[in-house]
């Protein structure tokens, strides 16, 4: 009777321990099948076929069409080299209008003044590989104007004047203004992810078309010289239009939930046509001088970008939608941009040169959904 018991509970115990087991290798197997999805959920092959981490996106993960809206007002201003255009001198004039001594003064350029401008944007966050593709267009306007008059018992110089000081000079009031009309059209191709829990970035390349317009004139009142009458008028036109490609960096350094401190670096390197004119006419001219002239050519250029500031951002209407809100100073800089001609008296040939740069505080607002 007792073996039969000890028979039985043996039995029964080895029945527990194999069902034990089972289940322990089954949980084992469900155990092992869960992490071997998590590390594929964070590894990937890569194009030489060795697995490396999966970089995480930080892009906004939204439940929506993927689609976003930018929208940028734009406080800039032009900063260009070369636009002297009159000389300050102050020297005594005789009663006969003869100077009385060297020049001594100052050169008086044009400063050009603050103005909005706006940039529109739409973007997609594209499924593969959470790339994100975007184009931007960027339009901003500049009106400036600048005078001055000659000083006491001096008199003024025009920088754009075809012959130099002479007997009879009485310039008594100069002035210039300046048009700039500017125009960017970007097309982005950019992937944004993690570095570090609160850095991140969003490399981007891209193409973009660019037109540059830009229109100085300058107006001398009073007598030239005998000569060349009194009055001098000039007018240039410089006109650039380009198409080229475009890279650059995002940054984000994110310091809460919804702060962060946000930088950009771009540059882009363009080919296109430039058309100048300048045109230069004297009112009351015994000679008749004036001129007239114009060119077409092409050139490569090269422009840099950068941006840093501060950014807000938060998930709305039950993850359906992100609001993004930033404010920065941005810097844009085209590298030898000017190429007006001047001439003086005919027949002197000058080039001006240098470069134009727009820079200023930009306000961005942004909403996926």
């Amino acid at each position: 009777m007792l073996d039969k018991i000890l028979k039985k509970r043996s039995i029964a115990a080895l029945s527990t321990l194999a069902i034990a087991h089972v289940a322990a290798q089954g949980s084992m197997d469900s155990r092992l099948s869960t992490l071997e999805a998590q590390v594929d959920a964070i590894t990937q092959k890569n194009v030489r076929g060795t697995t490396q981490a999966t970089s995480v996106t930080s892009r906004p993960m939204i439940d929506g069409a993927e689609l976003y809206a930018i929208a940028d007002a734009l406080y800039w201003k032009p900063t260009q080299d070369d636009l002297t255009y009159t000389f300050r001198n102050h020297e005594e004039v005789d009663a006969q209008g003869n100077v009385n001594g060297l020049f001594s003064g100052n050169a008086k350029d044009l400063k050009p003044d603050w103005n909005v401008g706006f940039r529109l944007g739409l973007g997609y966050n594209m499924p593969y590989d959470q790339w994100d593709l975007e184009l931007v267009w960027t339009n901003y306007r500049n009106n400036s104007h600048s005078s001055t008059d000659a000083p006491p018992k001096g008199y003024l110089l025009s920088a754009l004047s075809p012959i130099g000081v002479g007997g009879g000079s009485g310039l008594w009031n100069a002035e210039a203004t300046l048009k700039l009309r500017y125009d960017t059209l970007d097309l982005e191709l950019g992937r944004a992810f993690y570095t570090s829990k609160a850095l991140s970035f969003r490399p981007f390349v891209g193409a973009r078309l660019a037109r540059i317009n830009e229109r100085f004139n300058a107006k001398s009142t009073g007598i030239i010289n005998p000569i060349f009458g009194r009055n001098l008028f000039t007018k240039f036109q410089n006109l650039f239009h380009a198409w080229g490609a475009r890279a650059g960096l995002d940054m984000n350094w994110r310091f809460g939930s919804h702060w962060g401190i946000i930088g950009r670096a771009a540059g882009s390197i363009v080919y296109g046509r430039y058309h100048v004119s300048s045109i230069q006419t004297a009112s009351s001219s015994i000679s008749g001088f004036e001129y007239d002239v114009s060119n077409g050519f092409h050139r490569v250029r090269f422009n840099a970008e950068g941006m840093a500031g501060i950014e807000w951002d938060a998930y709305v209407n039950r993850n359906r939608a992100h609001l993004f809100f930033s404010l920065g100073y941005e810097i844009t800089e085209w590298f030898d941009y000017n190429h007006t001609r001047n001439f003086f008296n005919g027949a002197l040939y000058v080039q001006k040169g240098g470069d134009l740069g727009l820079q200023g505080v930009t306000f961005s607002a942004r909403v996926d959904f």
